[in-house]
């Protein structure tokens, strides 16, 4: 496989006992938790990465690395993030399940309504120490509709995150079919 760019990100090959994913690989694809990122970059431990923001964000704001591009930029309006639970949660839990349903739709309808109107209340709260772990004006940037591609770059972008328009909370089989088919690729 080659990627669009001319890179062999390798295989996996469980069947031979390989799960390393780096068969005739010539980037080594590692997994690094979201928020450790910037400093994992900044160390000189990874070259780049790939997350959804405020990590981006983070990145810029302390003058160590850049977006090359945004999935904004590659799919207009994707299904960005999942909440997702087993089967077996589902039906020993029932009440719950629908609540937590509920609960995320309303919150995605509240992100979106009057115009984003709500996000800087959002931001406030997300920004507290003890849930994302990003400064309010890192957070801010993709919430609220600019987003810095470089120290001095801002750019208007006021669907960067959609969370209840344009269908974006409904759960289309199509796509997660998609994504699985590509996780597993």
């Amino acid at each position: 496989m080659v990627s669009g760019r001319g890179i062999h990100p390798g295989f996996y090959a469980p069947h031979k006992g390989d799960t390393s994913g780096q068969i005739d690989a010539q980037a080594l694809l590692s997994v690094t938790p979201p928020p450790q990122m910037p400093s994992t970059l900044e160390a000189g431990t990874i070259y780049g990465y790939c997350v959804g923001e405020p990590w981006n964000q983070q990145a810029v704001f302390k003058g160590i690395g850049v977006p090359v591009v945004t999935d904004y930029e590659i799919w207009k309006n994707n299904p960005e993030k999942v909440f997702g639970i087993t089967a077996q949660f589902a039906e020993k839990y029932p009440n719950t399940t629908i609540r937590l349903t509920r609960a995320l739709i309303r919150a995605a309808k509240w992100l979106d309504d009057n115009n984003n109107a709500n996000r800087p209340e959002a931001v406030k709260i997300l920004s507290q120490p003890n849930y994302v772990g990003a400064d309010y004006d890192v957070i801010a940037n993709s919430m609220t509709g600019t987003f810095e591609y470089e120290k001095g770059d801002k750019r208007a972008v006021p669907d960067f995150n959609v969370f209840f328009r344009h269908n974006a909370t409904y759960p289309y089989y199509s796509d997660a079919i998609w994504y699985l088919t590509q996780m597993r690729r």
